[in-house]
C-alpha cells in the first residue's frame, strides 16, 4: 500500500500541461490584482496629497521693497491653509507685481512640505519720459511707476517719446519709436 501511494505522489507532483497552464493563469492574476492594488493605492495618495496633506502653514517674504510682507502676501494670492500643490506660483507672481507697483520682479518658491518663500525686488526710478500726456517716471525694467507734472531730478529724461497705449502705474512703458527707449 505504500508503494501505491508513493507512486500516486509522484504522479501528482509530475507537472501536466493542464497544471502549467492553471499556474500561468494563476500568476497573470496575481499580477492583476497587485497592479490593481497599486493603482488604488496612488489614487488614494494622490487625492490625499491634493486635499488633506501639503498645506500651506508659512508665507515667507524676502527682499526689499516699500511694502511689507503681510501686503505682499495678500497680494499675492496665497491663504494660509490652501493646498502648496495646487498653487499656481507664476500667476502669483504676476499678481504681485500688478498689484504693487513698486515691487518690479517677485519670485515665487514653494517649500514643501507647507512653505511658501517669495523673494520680491524693488522697482527702482530710473528715467522720466516725457509725453504729449506729461511726465512718467519709469522703472529700469519699463515699468511705468508715477505720472508726473515735473521730471524728478537726478534721473534721465527721455524727451519725445510717444507711447503707442494710454499708460496707467504698472504699465510697461513702449514707444512708438522703440529705439528711444531700447536704452533704457
Amino acid at each position: 500500500m505504500n508503494q501505491k501511494n508513493n507512486r500516486n505522489n509522484k504522479v501528482e507532483h509530475k507537472p501536466t500541461a493542464e497544471r502549467r497552464q492553471y499556474e500561468r493563469e494563476r500568476a497573470r492574476r496575481r499580477r492583476l490584482y497587485y497592479v490593481i492594488i497599486m493603482a488604488v493605492v496612488t489614487l488614494c495618495f494622490v487625492i490625499l496629497s491634493l486635499t488633506v496633506f501639503f498645506k500651506i502653514t508659512v508665507i515667507q517674504v524676502t527682499g526689499s521693497t516699500n511694502y511689507s510682507s503681510e501686503e505682499i502676501a495678500a497680494a499675492s494670492g496665497i491663504v494660509k491653509g490652501d493646498n502648496i500643490i495646487r498653487e499656481n506660483i507664476s500667476e502669483c507672481s504676476r499678481n504681485i507685481t500688478s498689484q504693487l507697483i513698486y515691487v518690479e520682479t517677485a519670485d515665487v518658491k514653494k517649500q514643501f512640505p507647507g512653505t511658501i518663500v517669495i523673494h520680491v525686488e524693488a522697482s527702482v526710478p530710473t528715467a522720466n519720459v516725457q509725453t504729449v500726456n506729461g511726465y512718467y517716471l519709469i522703472s529700469q525694467g519699463g515699468k511705468v511707476l508715477e505720472k508726473l507734472t515735473n521730471p524728478k531730478t537726478g534721473l534721465l529724461t527721455i524727451n519725445g517719446a510717444e507711447s503707442d497705449i494710454t499708460l496707467k502705474q504698472g504699465d510697461i512703458f513702449r514707444s512708438v519709436e522703440e529705439k528711444k527707449t531700447d536704452d533704457i
